[in-house]
């Protein structure tokens, strides 16, 4: 079976994440890893990610931005370049 490294970005999203979390878990072919790139919420989202996936016993790591106030679609691509190396190495690691 194949294997992949899933990479999503969050903002504030404490009320969706169980369900997200359940639906990768009820996947047929699920990832090695997964990728969850806090953006910087100010709720209790990256709690839940842990508490959800580890549920699940799936694989994941956080990358988290500084807390802010408010989203900002104009600051999205400093998430994604903060998780690169992460992303990097979670790749790497699963095709050893």
């Amino acid at each position: 079976m194949s294997s992949y490294v899933l990479a999503t970005k969050f903002f504030n999203e404490q009320e969706q994440m169980p369900l997200l979390i359940a639906n990768i878990a009820e996947q047929s072919v699920k990832p090695g890893i997964i990728i969850f790139i806090d953006d910087g919420s100010n709720d209790d989202s990256a709690a839940v990610v842990q508490k959800e996936a580890s549920k699940f016993n799936l694989s994941y790591k956080i990358v988290s931005m500084p807390v802010k106030a408010k989203g900002n679609l104009d600051t999205l691509g400093r998430a994604w370049t903060e998780a690169q190396p992460t992303i990097k190495e979670a790749l790497s690691e699963l095709f050893r």
